[in-house]
């Protein structure tokens, strides 16, 4: 059974970088899917690329653009992004030769 908490090397400034990381990719995912790009959803893309129906790729597009908007604000409300104040003041405990 695995304990709870963080891991071997894991800090809380490691955790906010891969959250800040993961909501980045959210947005870019929202940008290539409101370009009609599936890239990221491979199985999906191929169901689009197959039906060459126009109706079910605007209908998908939007359904997943929404999907990402709210997985978005789920995710911001669990772990809210850090000002970047907080982040410039604590800056030096991640690199200690930035003072």
């Amino acid at each position: 059974m695995q304990e709870p908490g963080p891991g071997p090397g894991q800090d809380v400034f490691t955790s906010n970088d891969k959250i800040e990381a993961f909501n980045l990719k959210i947005s870019g995912w929202k940008k290539r899917v409101e370009r009609r790009d599936f890239s990221n959803f491979d199985e999906l893309g191929q169901v689009i690329a197959e039906s060459k129906d126009e109706v079910i790729d605007d209908t998908m597009m939007i359904v997943v653009s929404q999907h990402l908007t709210v997985l978005q604000q789920n995710f911001n409300h669990y772990f809210p992004p850090a000002n970047e104040e907080e982040k410039k003041k604590n800056s030096w405990i991640k690199n200690q030769f930035l003072i």
